[in-house]
This record gives structure tokens, sequence and C-alpha cells, in this order.
């Protein structure tokens, strides 16, 4: 395409860059919106997953704040595919929303997680979380959690991993 969009971390806005020319990219609009950690688009929709500040959903030709959805937790990271937002919550698990209706995301299922998510991925009707902690060591380790959403009314557990090391996202 010919839009780049930036989530810039804490308390920094969010932007809207123009690459019609690679060699001379442009800003043509920011939102100050905050915290914003991971994006995913889907057409106009830039889907902000924003910390403390939860999900928004931006209109990106505004850019202007369509809906939103924050329930007490940390937004980490996210997919959207079709009209489900897969929410990475470090405080919640991993929070699943039908955003057919922008403006008014809905949270449709609530999977509770050993560990606190960081990164989300789906692949078909399978849910991959990736998590970091430390332990009582202090020694870095990650942890992969693997769910079944073949009937997303009820998501199962399939399989589960732990290991040292960092981690930051999964695909």
């Amino acid at each position: 395409g010919d839009r780049a969009y930036v989530a810039s971390g804490l308390i920094q806005p969010f932007r809207v860059l123009v690459v019609w020319d690679p060699r001379a990219p442009r800003l043509i609009a920011s939102l100050d919106r905050g915290d914003g950690v991971a994006i995913a688009v889907d057409g106009d929709d830039a889907f902000v997953a924003g910390g403390s500040n939860g999900l928004a959903v931006i209109d990106a030709r505004g850019p202007v704040v369509r809906g939103s959805f924050d329930e007490a937790g940390h937004a980490r990271a996210l997919r959207v595919i079709g009209d489900r937002a897969y929410v990475a919550d470090m405080e919640g698990g991993l929070r699943i929303l039908d955003v057919r209706d922008p403006s008014r995301p809905e949270l449709l299922h609530t999977i509770e997680t050993k560990r606190p998510p960081h990164a989300v991925e789906l692949d078909g009707s399978i849910l991959y979380s990736v998590a970091r902690y430390q332990d009582v060591a202090f020694q870095t380790s990650g942890y992969l959690e693997i769910f079944d959403l073949s009937d997303p009314s009820a998501p199962r557990a399939l399989g589960e991993l732990g290991f040292n090391g960092w981690v930051d996202t999964v695909a």
C-alpha cells in the first residue's frame, strides 16, 4: 500500500505516514492515543493495542478513534482476522472480540492463560500465545500455549511448553 502506520509506545501518538515514494516518506497525520504497542490494519481501520489504554479502533483516513475496548488490563499484541480481534492482554489472558462494528468492539470470550501473554498468532483455528516471565531465580523464561478455536464459544487448551530465554513474538 501507500501508507505505513506507526505505534510509538509510551505516551506517543499513533502516526500515519505516506510512502508513495519510498525514498521520501512523509508524516501526514497523528492521533494522540498514547501507549500504542502493536497495530493490525484491516482496510481503513487500524486496530491498536494500547497497553493500559486497551484496544482502539482508528479510522486511519482521519485519523479518528472509531471505537475502543478497555477492560482493566494491558493490551500488548493483537491479530485481526475477519470480524474477530485476538488480543494478548497481559493482565486478562487472551481476549476474543467481535469487531464487525468497529465503533463497538464486543467481548466474545476470554481465554485464561497460565502466563501473561505477550504475543498471539492464529493459524486456521489454532491460536498460539507466548509469554515471558522471570522465575524465582530471576531467570528469564518463555512460555508457549496452544489453543483450539474450532468451536469459538468453547476454546480448549491443546498444549504448552516452557523454555529458557527471552520471547517477544510468535509466528
